[in-house]
């Protein structure tokens, strides 16, 4: 039983250091460095955003255009 609670006490001991260097590592000096964007970043970002959801859909579309007219011309060579 005191083996059980040496362990749980070492284990929050562990989670409560490695909380407390979070505070100090590299991933709070980046959001302490971070600023929020102005309208004209935001709105640039978005734009961007769109673009590439806009060629990711068009490709995909196109493809599947492509798939299924090669799929129509192969069943109509496979079966006259």
């Amino acid at each position: 039983m005191v083996d059980v609670v040496e362990r749980t006490l070492r284990f929050q001991d562990w989670i409560e250091t490695w909380l407390r260097n979070r505070r100090r590592g590299k991933y709070m000096r980046v959001l302490r460095l971070a600023v929020r964007p102005d309208r004209e970043e935001y709105v640039n970002t978005l734009k961007l955003t769109f673009a590439g959801l806009l060629i990711l859909g068009f490709t995909g579309f196109f493809m599947q255009m492509v798939v299924i007219a090669f799929s129509e011309w192969l069943g109509t060579w496979l079966h006259p």
